[in-house]
């Protein structure tokens, strides 16, 4: 980062509780073209700091493995390549057309079956039996390290959440006839948005269960308990409902122990006013 964004993300940060982010002049949002004069400083300045969005050319994935291998020349995914390199693997499926709590319901399917489905889909007109399958939230890049499948772009190689998860060694949260790489990421800049956002599920999970607040122990933690199972997916709920109250506690089965937090749930409520 050179020295003027540098000021000027500091300026920003100094002045943010009295400013609300700049809208977008008409809805506008940046075509970004040249890769090679498009530097960090550049997307740091204008982008990330006022929280802007903005689309890069397919000059910046040109070289990605996964572009000049997963798809045709004409843009099809190619089939044959990925079941050779990935047809074992079991992959996570959601199905789209069921709603369970906010959320799909996933299955594991060994991904050759998925595109023989996916496959069957095409040919029927985009119709199926068994719904639209979405194989969703694939850590392919963990499970195949040996892959050329991505190479992050420079913009986006700060970011806290996922060095955190790298470096205890638990898990990671990266990156129709569509195939996309996802790679969500959060530092310095947006970590304010993300605290907003999480405030505002808090208070409504609070409000959703107030009738409970008295009878309930720990009701702060419950409160974040609760929360964090309905932004969870792939829950495996003991009973009908995607959480229920014995002995005035939330329970819920997962697969690994919920995290306790490491800030005093009551500073929460504190923060929330």
């Amino acid at each position: 980062m050179d020295r003027a964004t540098f000021a000027c993300s500091t300026a920003f940060f100094r002045d943010f509780g009295n400013s609300s982010p700049g809208a977008l002049p008409g809805g506008h949002v940046d075509f970004i073209d040249k890769a090679d004069s498009f530097t960090y400083s550049d997307f740091f300045r204008d982008y990330l700091i006022p929280n802007h969005p903005c689309i890069f050319s397919a000059k910046f994935t040109e070289d990605w493995g996964s572009r000049k291998n997963w798809v045709t020349w004409d843009g099809k995914p190619n089939f044959e390549h990925l079941l050779q390199k990935f047809g074992e693997a079991v992959v996570p499926v959601a199905n789209c057309d069921v709603k369970e709590y906010n959320s799909n319901p996933k299955e594991q399917l060994p991904f050759k079956e998925y595109v023989e489905y996916w496959r069957e889909y095409i040919r029927n007109g985009y119709r199926s039996s068994r719904g639209c399958l979405y194989l969703k939230d694939w850590h392919l890049s963990r499970a195949f390290p040996e892959q050329d499948v991505y190479t992050t772009p420079v913009y986006f190689s700060s970011d806290w959440l996922n060095e955190y998860w790298d470096a205890v060694a638990v898990d990671d949260f990266r990156f129709e006839d569509t195939i996309s790489i996802n790679h969500n990421w959060v530092n310095g800049c947006n970590v304010a948005v993300m605290w907003c956002f999480l405030q505002d599920e808090l208070a409504a999970v609070q409000r959703e269960i107030s009738q409970w607040k008295d009878p309930m122990d720990d009701w702060h933690l419950q409160c974040q308990v609760g929360m964090l199972v309905g932004k969870m997916e792939n829950f495996r709920i003991k009973r009908a409902g995607n959480v229920h109250l014995e002995k005035g506690k939330f329970q819920a089965e997962t697969s690994e122990p919920l995290p306790e937090p490491k800030e005093p749930p009551q500073k929460l409520e504190r923060d929330l006013g």
